[in-house]
Formats: structure tokens, sequence, C-alpha cells
């Protein structure tokens, strides 16, 4: 008995202590919120069918009266405050949840108004919030989606990404929440892509994120769903890479060309005399395509061991069958092997053609070696591969539409020579010397 008296007297000492807590810690601070509601805040909620809405609400606004305690303490009676939360659908799956929060000083009249726009998803309330596509991270995945939104339009608009992302962190483009989706559009467009000053797109959410969309960070990676394409339109300040295929024309190299073809992505191909005089239409249907043509000798011999007359006459027999067979004469060259004798150099009239990115796939190496050589391109590459090896055909599709998610520009050697102002007679890139060593 003695025991059970001791746990009784213990359970009520307990429960006195609670007591005391509730009524002196407690209870003040619940009197205190609820005397600063009645009193100085008024308060209109949105009324969801969702509990866990209506909670997160609760919620929302217990932190803003505690922010209001503590930053204006026993001042806050000057004021009186407003807190209203207004709501929307967008779609099935979205609820628009406009915050307002409006203060009043009680002599001067004086009002402040801030909004806040929260979009919640019904099911994983997750917030999504258009200001954050703004940075870097979002923006350019923004960018991907709006780039493959306006190539899969009626009329294709083929934009570099990075000038879209640029389009997007604009201070005059904004983005909207409205039940078809994100809605991007400015009145003072002045991109050269666009075609007035006027511009509007609407990008579904579904086009955008997974359905199970939980972050925003999440989005879909657009390569997975449609082809980037080569801008034809070069922006000299952005990053641009020159890929060249040499030892062509082949029945291969349609192939390759079918694998540009999907990206309209040109390139630079160095052909074999001897090639273009076996398979003349090989020839007609790349240059046709839209690819710079360049000389690689007729024979594809080591000109480092031949006299210069012989050397000039392996350029000339070259330019002149190539020009024969499109109606274009060759101003580019690439020494097989990357071969040359230096005293030949400023005697040969072509721009001379090296590379700073050798893939070496000659070689045969496999798909993820081949591929991770290819990641490794910077800005201003010329990138040394062969339209003849299947092993190559397999690996260029992916590398160009990585890089064109990116923003890269694929250029020709001659556009990179152009837009990079390089004037040396040997050309290698513009990340290495361009001269070629004695």
């Amino acid at each position: 008995m003695k025991r059970l008296r001791d746990v009784v007297i213990s359970v009520i000492k307990i429960m006195g202590y609670l007591t005391m807590i509730f009524l002196f810690i407690i209870q003040p601070f619940k009197l205190y919120n609820e005397s600063l509601r009645k009193d100085i805040i008024l308060y209109q909620g949105y009324e969801s069918e969702l509990h866990a809405i209506n909670e997160l609400q609760h919620k929302w606004f217990n932190d803003y009266v505690k922010e209001i305690h503590a930053q204006y303490g026993s001042h806050s009676k000057e004021y009186t405050f407003e807190y209203r939360v207004e709501a929307h659908r967008i779609g099935f799956d979205w609820i628009e949840l406009n915050i307002i929060k409006k203060r009043i000083h009680r002599q001067t009249h004086v009002s402040i108004i801030e909004k806040e726009t929260r979009l919640m998803h019904q099911n994983s309330l997750a917030s999504y919030d258009t200001t954050s596509l703004k940075n870097s991270t979002h923006s350019l995945r923004l960018a991907q989606a709006l780039h493959l939104y306006l190539n899969t339009r009626d009329v294709p608009l083929v934009v570099n990404v990075l000038k879209l992302q640029r389009f997007i962190q604009d201070e005059n483009t904004t983005l909207t929440l409205t039940p078809k989706g994100l809605c991007i559009q400015t009145t003072q467009c002045q991109y050269s892509w666009c075609q007035s000053t006027q511009f509007s797109a609407v990008i579904d959410y579904d086009y955008l994120h997974d359905a199970t969309l939980t972050h925003p960070s999440q989005f879909k990676d657009p390569i997975k769903e449609g082809t980037f394409i080569s801008d034809s339109i070069i922006d000299p300040s952005l990053p641009m890479v020159a890929i060249t295929f040499d030892d062509g024309p082949k029945p291969l190299s349609l192939k390759m060309n079918d694998i540009l073809a999907q990206s309209n992505t040109k390139a630079t191909l160095f052909w074999i005399g001897q090639e273009v005089k076996a398979h003349p239409q090989i020839a007609k249907t790349l240059f046709e395509a839209g690819h710079e043509i360049g000389n690689h000798t007729y024979h594809h011999p080591h000109l480092n061991e031949m006299s210069h007359d012989a050397v000039l006459k392996e350029l000339e027999s070259t330019d002149d069958i190539i020009e024969q067979t499109i109606g274009v004469r060759p101003t580019i060259m690439r020494p097989p092997y990357g071969e040359l004798n230096h005293s030949d150099v400023d005697k040969i009239s072509h721009t001379i053609i090296r590379w700073n990115l050798d893939t070496v796939d000659w070689s045969k190496p496999s798909h993820e070696v081949l591929l991770q050589s290819l990641m490794k391109c910077q800005d201003g590459d010329v990138i040394l591969m062969h339209d003849v090896f299947k092993n190559t055909h397999g690996v260029v599709h992916e590398f160009i539409q990585s890089q064109l998610s990116k923003g890269v520009q694929f250029v020709t050697v001659s556009e990179l020579i152009h837009h990079r102002s390089l004037t040396s007679h040997v050309v290698y890139g513009v990340r290495r010397p361009t001269r070629i060593n004695p």
C-alpha cells in the first residue's frame, strides 16, 4: 500500500508541475497569440478540402505571428496587420496560394503590402517558386525545355540554348504560372531569334517535370525528350567547337552524314582525292548537305618524306578533282598524320588545319573511352575524327546532343577562324600555339 501511495503522490506532483508550466509559460504565450490575432491581426485563410494545405496555412500564420512579436514586441499594437490567403487551381494537380501581408500604422495610416506566391502540388505539397527559375541551374534547364518547344512547333525555330538562357534571365522576361503551364513572355525581346519585340510561350508542366515532381531541381532531361538542333546563327560570344572528319568520302561517310543531319550539325570534311574520284556521288551528297570541304591530299602520303614539288602536286590534284566534282575549290588543307616539313608551310597557299583534340578513333577505342575523350572538348577546339569508322558513328550523336544541351555551338573550321579572328597560316584551334614546330 505504501508503494502505491508513493506512486500516486509522484503522479500528483508531476501533474502539478505540468499545470504550472501550462499556466505560467504556455498559456500566457497562447493568450498573447490569441490576443495578438484578435486585436491587431485580421486573418483570412483559404479553406481547402485538403487538410494538409490548411495545416500549412496555420503554420505559416503562426510563423508570421512570431515574426511580428519578435520584430515589434510591445509596439505591435501601434499597427493593424492583415494576413490573407487567396488561391486558385492550376490544372488538376497544382494550387496557387497568394499570401498577402498588410501592415497599417494606426496613427499615420501608412500601409505596406507584401505579396508572396506559392504553387503547391496537392499530392506532395511541394512548393514551386518561379523566381528560382531564373538562377543559373534552373534557367539552363528551362532554356533546354524552351529550345525543344520552339523546335517542335509547326514552323520550327532553332535557337542556341545559352541564348535562350540569357533571354530567360533577362529582367524583362516574366515567368507566370497558368492553368496550361509556365508562361514565358516579354514585350521587349531584343534577341536576333525573336521575330518581333513580343514573345510568348507556354511550357506544359508535364514537359518540364516528372509526374511525381517534388522539387524544381527534378526537371526531366530534355535530351531524353527530344533532339537538340544546331543553331545556324553563330554568336561569337558563346562557346563553339569545330568537328572535323578525315579520309572520306566513302560509303560509310553517308552514315555519318545521316547522324549529323539529326541535329542539323555541320562539320568540316577533309577529303582524299582518289576517294573523291572513286565516289563522286557521295561527295556531291555530302557537299550539298552543307558541310565544309577541305583538302587531305590525293593519296594520303607522309608529306614530310616528300619533295616540295611532290607535296604541291598532291594538293593541286586533290583541289582539281574536288572542284570538278562539287564545283568548289578548297582553301583549307590538313596534312595526313599531321606531318609536314616546316619549310613547306609558307609555300602552301591553303590555310593549314591541325587540331587540338585528337580522339584517336582510328585505334577503335571502346564507346566509353571515345566518348570520354570527346567530352574533354573546350571552347575553341578543333576536334579530329574519321567518318569512315563505325565506332566513331556510335558516339557522335550522343556527344553533339550533350554539347548542344549546354549551349555549345558546332561550327565549321572556317567559321571558327572567322569568329575567333584567327590570322595564322596554321590553325590548331584557340587553345594551343598556331605554328608547326620545325
